[in-house]
């Protein structure tokens, strides 16, 4: 009789953590399908509905975000992906935010000293909030972490990924280029209407 799993221990962690593998990359598959589907969680509304502000105490709300193409990225100081793309979020902030873009990055984590601490180590210069793992995480009920979303000017989720490698990033950016290049920022007072 054949075993399921291969007698040597090593060989078996191995075939474990190649499941374990396949499983995640299939999460963030159905993760992005979701928001290409059209059946992404509404991130401008839940964002909107919390009285939020940057770890530097600007206000984020509908003045900030109404208009723009905003970059929602959700991450952690103790997510390693995440510690490896924000960098690469906090340039693209800079490039974009003189045209109507920005990037958002929004903190899962209990501890608010952790997250003003990085911020500080790492001179992130995006607008960063610190909101918890009990709030906009659970209430959009993220897929995966980092869980990034593209929100065209109508706030719109139009892209979603997971995981932070640098082929999603530079897909990310091709969208946000696409949309900035493409879209004519809101009038001020009309961002609501037709919402």
């Amino acid at each position: 009789m054949q075993r399921p799993f291969p007698a040597d221990p090593v060989r078996r962690r191995l075939k474990l953590a190649a499941a374990a593998a396949a499983l995640a990359v299939a999460a963030a598959c159905i993760g992005s399908a979701r928001a290409q589907a059209g059946q992404a969680p509404d991130v401008q509304a839940a964002l909107l509905a919390r009285n939020l502000s940057t770890v530097d105490g600007q206000p984020m709300g509908r003045d900030e975000l109404g208009g723009r193409v905003v970059v929602v990225n959700f991450w952690a100081t103790w997510c390693k992906p995440c510690r490896k793309e924000l960098p690469v979020l906090d340039q693209l902030h800079q490039e974009i935010a003189a045209r109507g873009g920005m990037v958002l990055a929004v903190s899962i984590d209990r501890d608010r000293a952790k997250v003003d601490r990085f911020v500080k180590e790492q001179d992130l210069r995006l607008p960063v909030v610190h909101d918890g793992p009990e709030a906009l995480a659970a209430q959009l009920d993220l897929p995966f972490l980092p869980a990034t979303y593209v929100l065209d000017r109508n706030g719109r989720v139009v892209e979603a990924i997971g995981g932070g490698s640098m082929a999603e990033l530079q897909a990310l950016r091709s969208t946000v280029e696409r949309l900035l290049s493409s879209s004519a920022p809101a009038i001020a007072g009309e961002e609501g209407e037709g919402q």
